[in-house]
Order: C-alpha cells, then sequence, then structure tokens
C-alpha cells in the first residue's frame, strides 16, 4: 500500500511536471508588444504627414511652427534610444521649422527619421517613416 501511495505520488509529480513545459499560458498566446510601438506608430504618421503637408503646400495653410512640438510630444511617449532619437529629430530641425525644406537640412532630418527607424527596429517595434522628398533643393 506503501508502495502504491509513493508511485501515484510521483506519477502525479511527473505529469505536473511535463504539463508545465508543455502547456502555453494565456499570456504566451498574446504577441508581445514593444513599450515603444504606439510612439514608433506616431513617429512614422508625423514623417507621413509633413512629407503631405510640404508635398501640398500645406504648409503655408498650418505653418510647421508646431513641428517641433509634435515631434516632443511622441518622444515623450517613448523609451531607451528609441526615446534618445527621436528627441535628436526635434534637435535635427532648424529654426524656423519651415527651413527643414531646403537641401542640407532636408538631408539631416531625413537621416535623424533613419536613425529612429533603426532603433524602433532594434526595440522590436517596426516602424516605416516617410522620408521628406519634397522642398527646395
Amino acid at each position: 500500500m506503501k508502495r502504491l501511495a509513493t508511485a501515484i505520488v510521483l506519477a502525479g509529480a511527473f505529469a505536473a511536471t511535463l504539463a508545465g513545459c508543455s502547456g502555453t499560458t494565456a499570456s504566451d498566446s498574446v504577441a508581445k508588444q514593444s513599450p515603444n510601438d504606439a510612439a514608433c506608430e506616431a513617429f512614422a504618421t508625423l514623417t507621413l504627414d509633413l512629407d503631405t503637408r510640404v508635398a501640398e503646400n500645406d504648409v503655408l495653410l498650418k505653418p510647421l511652427a508646431d513641428l517641433r512640438a509634435e515631434f516632443d510630444t511622441v518622444a515623450l511617449s517613448a523609451d531607451g534610444d528609441v526615446k534618445t532619437r527621436m528627441l535628436a529629430v526635434d534637435d535635427a530641425i532648424p529654426e524656423p521649422p519651415h527651413m527643414v525644406v531646403f537641401g542640407d537640412n532636408r538631408d539631416v532630418y531625413n537621416d535623424a527619421i533613419d536613425a529612429v527607424s533603426r532603433a524602433c527596429t532594434a526595440a522590436d517595434a517596426e516602424v516605416t517613416v516617410t522620408h521628406l522628398t519634397h522642398g527646395v533643393g
């Protein structure tokens, strides 16, 4: 009888161990999200909006004076290297902000958003940024 009780206990422990190894939990089935997903997505939207506004000459209707604040707000919701690189985009925007559409300024801006894209990818937050392709020079 003692052997039977020991065998049952060991069998139960073995079954519990196997169940823990082979089973999945509810949290395993939920896709893991990067804490920077929302910030990287909002950043990508800002880059698209900026290029669209410049292409459609909407910079006259909605001046770019708020551009830095828009990028700053998104950066503040980010984390780590993503945040650092988003804040660097703010630094890459010249004063006055509408000058971003001119040759060298546009190149500096595009390089800065590429750096954000790489940081987002490294943080498992895939993003597609839109280069500023329209402008002067």
